[in-house]
């Protein structure tokens, strides 16, 4: 029975664009506001302090925020006999980021990138006018994360020059994004970014066993059927590369496409549940960037982790192997 526990930098490839949807310059009028409040401007979200190495590979992604989630109420089809569709539309004033470095939404395990791209918000339609057809609304809610990735090579030194804020998704119609100024479209916004920094250089994560693998061995079920939690540690590292006389901090996340109970615990399908713990014995969220820590004026920095494993409450332990994978990523400021 093997954890499989992988270390890297997050570097995911461009997804294809297959049923992906593009913008048109036209529009109907359908609106969509932020359910209860109305908003259709959210506040412009800080990107914070950043940092980006000017030695990573082109494409890896520097900065992710976590998880947001916002529900919208949709409605006002003026379409007669026509089903839209409420979409999600990305980069919507086709704004561009400074040199080397591409702005980048990942929604419905996609990541988009390319102006005006869109995708069709699931249980988002049909909706259609009043009078032509039920129902005459939606009400959605829309999980995404935003990213900054390398795109050729940034600056090795200095701070970030080019605009400051972006319109990074705007809710909208099937049939393209509605550019009017009194348009009802929510609209979420990203700033700060003149406060980003380029290192010339940066560190390297490393995982400890080398091997990146938590072997759990063979279990008798009697010993997690009775309450028993099996655990096993683990630690990261980062370490300077080479000469390096940086100083930056870092964020951490233990990022996981397996099925999660909740935000601490995954699902291993099999009665078990698995469940980190950090040094100060806090329960780690998956997919959530936490401090790491600062590495000024310091070569190597390491954290140590339990994993544990434990049955889930109800459930009958089922025999057999199971593997579950978690990606070590980092930001930088």
């Amino acid at each position: 029975m093997k954890h499989a526990l992988f270390s890297k930098l997050d570097a995911k490839r461009l997804l294809p664009l297959a049923g992906l949807l593009f913008a048109s310059f036209h529009a109907s009028a359908f609106d969509c506001v932020e359910n209860g409040t109305g908003v259709v401007d959210k506040p412009a979200i800080d990107i914070g302090e950043l940092a980006i190495p000017a030695n990573v590979p082109d494409k890896t992604k520097v900065w992710e925020s976590n998880p947001i989630t916002v529900t919208a109420y949709c409605d006002n089809n003026t379409k007669s006999n026509f089903q839209d569709f409420v979409t999600f539309y990305f980069n919507p004033k086709s704004k561009s980021l400074g040199q080397g470095l591409k702005l980048g939404v990942t929604y419905e395990g996609k990541d988009l990138e390319q102006n005006g791209q869109g995708l069709q918000v699931p249980g988002g339609g049909p909706v259609y006018k009043k009078g032509s057809g039920t129902p005459t609304f939606k009400v959605v809610t829309v999980t995404f994360r935003l990213y900054i990735r390398v795109d050729g090579k940034p600056p090795a030194s200095g701070h970030y020059q080019g605009a400051d804020e972006f319109v990074v998704f705007q809710l909208d119609g099937s049939s393209g994004i509605n550019f009017r100024p009194d348009a009802k479209n929510l609209k979420y916004s990203l700033s700060g970014l003149t406060g980003t920094r380029f290192l010339s250089c940066g560190a390297q994560i490393k995982l400890y066993p080398e091997n990146q693998n938590l072997d759990f061995g063979d279990i008798d079920r009697t010993t997690l059927s009775s309450g028993g939690i099996l655990s096993k540690e683990f630690s990261v590292k980062a370490v300077k590369e080479g000469g390096c006389l940086e100083d930056f901090s870092l964020t951490s996340e233990f990022s996981t496409t397996e099925t999660l109970l909740d935000s601490t615990h995954i699902n291993l399908n099999n009665g078990v549940k698995l469940s980190f713990t950090d040094q100060d014995s806090k329960a780690v969220e998956f997919n959530k960037y936490t401090n790491f820590g600062s590495m000024k004026g310091i070569t190597e920095l390491s954290k140590n982790y339990k994993a544990s494993i434990s049955v889930i409450p109800g459930q009958t332990i089922k025999a057999g192997p199971f593997v579950a994978t978690t990606i070590v990523k980092v930001n930088y400021y």
